[in-house]
């Protein structure tokens, strides 16, 4: 008997990126990808207008997956959320903050040079952890998608979300 390979499109490997790292917040519901448009919609609704404005700040507004483009739409009360870029460091901190506090995957955010005189780089740290999800991946035995979670944030994040602002996901230590 011949078994046959589906592998999962990648944009809902994005999709499942978003709910396995935003979606670990109980005030954050990532809802299915919808692909009957162009570009696809992914729906986050968030339960609390400042968590929802500052995800909105920090998320990347589009995902660009060869000839398919995924829009992350996040919304409070029914109402879409338009992102507002931070406009300093210590902005960007305080909003980091706002969005990601409660995300079981987050532990705290602080700001430094990346180098001596350097621009100042806010860091998300989120705990030492894998994220997996079922993608018909077929390097892993039982089709798993393994990311460390650091790096899966940086797939979902905008990792420069304002003028000469960074966004830089780390692992704590």
């Amino acid at each position: 008997m011949e078994t046959t390979v589906k592998l999962s499109p990648p944009w809902y490997t994005f999709m499942n990126e978003v709910k396995h790292t935003l979606g670990s917040d109980s005030l954050v519901k990532v809802g299915d990808l919808n692909t009957s448009s162009s570009p696809f919609i992914l729906p986050v609704t968030v339960a609390n207008e400042a968590k929802a404005k500052a995800l909105a700040a920090i998320t990347k507004p589009f995902a660009t997956i060869g000839n398919v483009v995924v829009k992350v739409e996040i919304s409070y009360n029914g109402t879409l959320i338009t992102p507002e870029a931070p406009t300093s460091a210590a902005e960007l901190l305080a909003v980091t903050e706002t969005a990601l506090k409660g995300n079981t995957l987050y532990v705290r955010a602080q700001e430094s040079a990346m180098y001596p005189g350097g621009p100042t780089i806010v860091w998300p740290v989120f705990t030492k952890s894998v994220i997996q999800f079922y993608n018909d991946n077929l390097a892993d035995l039982y089709s798993n998608y393994n990311g460390v979670t650091a790096a899966v944030f940086a797939n979902v994040l905008n990792v420069q979300p304002g003028k000469n602002l960074n966004l830089y996901p780390s692992t704590e230590e």
